[in-house]
């Protein structure tokens, strides 16, 4: 019978005592456990909406800011009293705070996205954005764009950048382009007012230099007849005479 090869190793050599180390070394302890790591929870915003939101501000996050509608619209050499006359026409006053959240659409309500394209169901993995505009709930998909709004959750040129959806950046744009031609056409009329105000100035300025140069003529002419009158008298009348 054939011997086997395998090697027996005394237990209290020290190759057998270098093994157990290694052994036990490679091994968990009887006291550790395998730690998860749990995935970090959103924060939520006062409404309960699952929002990416920072100490309570409503303002997105500069993520957002890739579809940013704030750049003016307004083309190149409107007026600060064209701008005035807009807002004052708009019954837009001063930005005085945040948009109010008065309008918002509870949680509850909205169990799925609001935009018509998409109904999403929300829950641990598809989180709740409410528009700042229209108050409505949508997922983040639509939501994207960002606008101004003041204090009541209108359009406003000087308004807070806000979260909005797709329709209300829509409704935003078409603002704009009604907000810009109203614009153009005010700086049109104050122009036209300043030429008329400009030719009037002139009128006046030329009227006035007529009636001074009609003036001095009189005056010249008066002046000469006078030198005539003297002229014409004898050098030696006696004037006692009469």
């Amino acid at each position: 019978m054939a011997k086997s090869s395998r090697v027996q190793v005394p237990q209290n050599s020290p190759v057998a005592s270098t093994q157990g180390t290694s052994l036990r070394a490679a091994a968990l302890r009887p006291t550790e456990r395998p730690q998860k790591t749990s995935p970090p929870s959103p924060p939520r915003s006062i409404h309960g909406s699952l929002d990416s939101l920072n100490d309570g501000s409503e303002e997105p996050q500069p993520a957002l800011t890739r579809r940013s509608t704030i750049e003016s619209a307004v083309s190149d050499g409107i007026s600060k009293l064209a701008q005035d006359e807009w807002m004052k026409h708009e019954h837009l006053g001063e930005v005085t705070g945040l948009p109010t959240r008065d309008h918002w659409k509870a949680d509850s309500a909205s169990p799925n996205c609001d935009s018509p394209t998409c109904r999403s169901s929300f829950g641990l993995f598809l989180r709740r954005h409410h528009c700042r505009h229209c108050g409505h709930v949508f997922c983040s998909s639509h939501t994207p764009h960002v606008v101004p709004l003041d204090q009541d959750a209108r359009f406003h040129p000087e308004g807070v950048p806000s979260r909005a959806c797709d329709l209300c950046w829509h409704a935003f744009q078409r603002w704009e382009e009604s907000r810009s031609e109203r614009l153009n056409k005010i700086q049109t009329l104050i122009e036209a007012q300043n030429i008329k105000t400009e030719e009037a100035a002139e009128e006046t300025t030329e009227h006035v230099d007529n009636i001074e140069e009609e003036s001095r003529k009189a005056l010249t002419a008066m002046l000469g007849q006078s030198t005539e009158i003297a002229a014409s008298i004898p050098r030696g009348w006696n004037w006692s005479t009469f």
